[in-house]
């Protein structure tokens, strides 16, 4: 944050599990406390008003695949105005063209750069949008390189790589998407005869252009740890169904929003509700079962002992939280304390030499042959896995208040020149597939841009969930970025009329969010 100022790169797609969301809130209540402390700007960039943009002091909606560029002729323009030589990060951006090109006005970015030139405090945030499109790596350097020129690596308020957990490896991380085609290309080999699948569901979340589902019916024998049944539990051979978290042992590596490295703990706050077993218990059981090498890699009598060796080995671990005498009181201490901490700080701070890379400021290049960009993101309200609790669908989408369904977000502009109306289903075509949506006239996007949020559109996952919206990711191709992440915003599609309506539940009056001009008869 400059001065308490912060420019947001948007975040399309960022989960909450092992954050804490009350802490974040209090910081960004404390940004914008302006009684006690010196209020802080937030300025926001982004095709589409996400609920962070809604809150932004300045809302500045460019054009999809140029973020990289925009953060590039911000910092250019910051360093002339500062003056002395200009980094090398900077020097082949030319503002006036970037503006042209992001659709940015460049008195827009003359604004900012004044900012960024004369505040203090000053921190530059990538997010989940930007980061996804063919360009990411781009992305993530030119604003890197942004936070380089305030000055704020490995300052507190500014950029650190967070601690690794304890006990972290490589093998800990999870896979990229660009990974688990790989992992695809391999079922469909032959070459697994067993597949366990564990707190995941890869026939929904993973696009149908990688085919997760079709190669299944190489595997032999699938077997799913599910706890509700959805949509890869469906295709499974067997299902053996695991306990639901608050029934759970276990313990979690803390991603992020911490200096010290964090095991957190888990423990059932209530009994087993209906007739499930941990993963870790069938697993233990089938090893023992089968005798031999593998009885002896689990030689545990159940989940709770194999946990308890796993959490004891840090009693060897230096700087400690706590320690004891003996693993078996280790571990109630570490119920006790909900988890175990190093003392000391083991935040790193990236390179500053960013400032004298060559960043590539080209625009990130889009599949498909349509008209119009497509922005995913993640309901707010459903998250990934929400969409089986109907209090959760219940609850209305904070900038649009739609309920029970998906909806496909466009500029009331661009409607009144194809002639759709609100509720009118369109077909959306990519070049990976095609789905229908009512549409939502929503003045905080682009003429160019419309968005369909993710969540729904299962076709298992329970009464509440089951064939009920779209599933955006049936849009994706198999494209990725320079880290192998799926590209998933880097798709161009096109509009169909239906010439159907399908009227969404919405808990706003009759004359819109958006006043009278977006309220239609209903």
């Amino acid at each position: 944050m400059w001065a308490g100022r912060r420019l947001s790169f948007p975040l399309a797609r960022t989960s909450l599990k092992r954050l804490s969301p009350v802490s974040y809130t209090r910081g960004f209540a404390g940004l914008r406390e302006k009684k006690t402390k010196m209020r802080g700007t937030l300025i926001q960039f982004e095709a589409r008003m996400s609920a962070t943009g809604g809150k932004a002091d300045e809302w500045v909606p460019l054009r999809p695949g140029t973020e990289a560029l925009v953060a590039l002729a911000i910092g250019r323009l910051a360093a002339e105005i500062r003056g002395g030589a200009m980094p090398r990060a900077f020097s082949g951006v030319d503002p006036v063209e970037a503006a042209s090109r992001s659709g940015v006005k460049i008195e827009a970015l003359e604004h900012i750069a004044e900012m960024v030139a004369h505040s203090t405090g000053v921190l530059a945030i990538p997010g989940g949008a930007a980061l996804g499109q063919s360009n990411g790596l781009a992305v993530a350097e030119a604003v890197l390189a942004l936070n380089a020129f305030a000055d704020n690596i490995g300052k507190p308020g500014g950029v650190y790589l967070s601690a690794l957990a304890p006990s972290q490896t490589d093998y800990h991380r999870p896979a990229s998407a660009k990974e688990m085609q790989s992992f695809v290309e391999k079922m469909a080999s032959g070459a697994f005869k067993v597949l366990f699948i564990h707190g995941v569901n890869p026939v929904f979340e993973l696009p149908k252009a990688i085919d997760f589902k079709g190669v299944l019916g190489k595997v032999e024998q699938v077997i799913s740890f599910a706890t509700f049944p959805d949509e890869t539990a469906a295709e499974a051979d067997y299902v053996f169904p695991d306990h639901h978290g608050l029934e759970s042992w276990g313990y979690q590596r803390v991603a992020t929003g911490a200096a010290q490295p964090v095991l957190s703990g888990a423990r059932p706050v209530v009994a087993p509700y209906y007739d499930t077993r941990a993963t870790a218990d069938v697993l233990i059981a089938a090893a023992q079962l089968a005798g031999g090498k593998f009885a002896e890699a689990l030689p545990y009598k159940d989940e709770v002992e194999f946990l308890q060796t796993k959490i004891s080995a840090l009693m060897s671990e230096a700087d400690g939280s706590f320690t004891a005498p003996d693993a078996f009181t280790f571990m109630a201490y570490f119920q006790q304390y909900g988890g175990w901490w190093k003392n000391t700080d083991a935040r790193l701070a990236p390179a500053s030499s960013i400032l004298n890379s060559n960043i590539s400021g080209a625009e990130a290049e889009f599949a498909g042959e349509g008209e119009f960009f497509l922005v995913p993101f993640v309901s707010p309200t459903l998250a990934e896995a929400g969409a089986n609790k109907p209090w959760l669908q219940e609850l209305p989408d904070p900038t649009t208040t739609v309920m029970w369904n998906t909806w496909l977000e466009m500029n009331p502009a661009t409607a009144h020149e194809l002639g759709i109306e609100n509720d009118d289903v369109i077909r959306v075509i990519s070049e990976a597939g095609e789905v229908e949506a009512p549409v939502y006239l929503y003045p905080a996007i682009r003429p160019d841009t419309v968005a369909i949020p993710f969540g729904q559109g299962h076709t298992a996952y329970g009464r509440y969930a089951e064939n009920r919206g779209v599933n955006p990711a049936d849009l994706f191709g198999p494209h990725f970025n320079e880290a192998g992440d799926l590209a998933f915003a880097g798709m161009k599609v096109k509009l169909v009329k239906t010439g159907n309506k399908r009227w969404l539940s919405r808990l706003e009056s009759r004359m819109g969010v958006y006043g009278e001009a977006m309220g239609e008869e209903r």
